[in-house]
């Protein structure tokens, strides 16, 4: 990956904008930090406020693990369109899948209560977002040893889930269900736009930057390798300058 904030690499996204371009963003990490409560994650005023200008400007796409109608209600705008359950939900040609994805779910939750009584002290949170869960353990006090064992439990349930594992979260879903990429790629279809920019910060968002679409200008938050994206933010707190970057391009109407 190459930062994003020198002179090649704000060429090239100069370069990516002279089209018509999509611009796709998750929530969580992205335009919120990531918190351990997370009922409490919402763009801060200063980032609530540049969303909706440039929503005014230009089209606007969010794709979030959470589910649809909890990830609307943050944001403080109207993008374009919403995505949820990891780009999943929304999509009705995506609706066919949803009811097995349900059905799988139910049968997790049940399983769950076990996996908390072996882990009494790690404070598993869980987020049930019906057509997929997030298990998530930000208040353990040892979450490698957490992390451990919820893959464990997870690799043994019925039906085996797909498991992402991301920050101090594990995530099942079904296995034939749509991610991330598989929703931009609707996104792009849907609005019929040449180009598209992501901003994701997590390994569910490989899903898209391992698209290696020409159309995709991808980018990451965070400062760990072995992402797949073409370009890099420090964290969170760069969001803000990065929008101000979009609001001052040129090209954008």
């Amino acid at each position: 990956m190459k930062p994003l904030f020198r002179p090649a690499s704000l060429k090239a996204l100069d370069n990516h904008l002279a089209k018509p371009c999509l611009l796709v963003f998750d929530f969580d990490g992205v335009l919120t930090p990531i918190l351990a409560a997370r009922t409490r994650s919402f763009p801060a005023p200063g980032t609530r406020a540049l969303l909706r200008t440039l929503g005014e400007r230009a089209p606007v796409a969010v794709v979030s693990g959470r589910g649809l109608r909890d990830v609307a209600r943050r944001l403080g705008f109207k993008p374009l369109y919403i995505l949820g359950n990891h780009g999943f939900e929304g999509p009705q040609e995506f609706r066919k899948g949803q009811a097995a994805a349900e059905k799988a779910n139910r049968a997790w939750v049940k399983a769950f209560p076990a996996i908390r009584a072996r882990l009494p002290h790690s404070g598993l949170d869980l987020e049930n977002k019906k057509l997929s869960l997030s298990i998530h353990y930000h208040l353990s006090a040892e979450p490698g040893r957490t992390r451990k064992a919820l893959l464990a439990w997870a690799d043994s349930l019925t039906p085996k889930p797909r498991v992402v594992a991301g920050k101090k979260v594990i995530n099942l879903v079904h296995p034939d269900a749509a991610h991330k990429g598989d929703g931009l790629l609707w996104l792009l279809a849907k609005t019929k736009l040449p180009r598209a920019i992501y901003i994701g910060d997590d390994v569910t968002d490989e899903d898209v930057f391992r698209l290696r679409d020409k159309r995709l200008f991808t980018i990451y938050v965070g400062r760990k390798r072995g992402f797949s994206a073409q370009y890099s933010i420090p964290s969170q707190k760069y969001i803000d300058r990065f929008l101000e970057l979009l609001l001052k391009e040129r090209t954008l109407p």
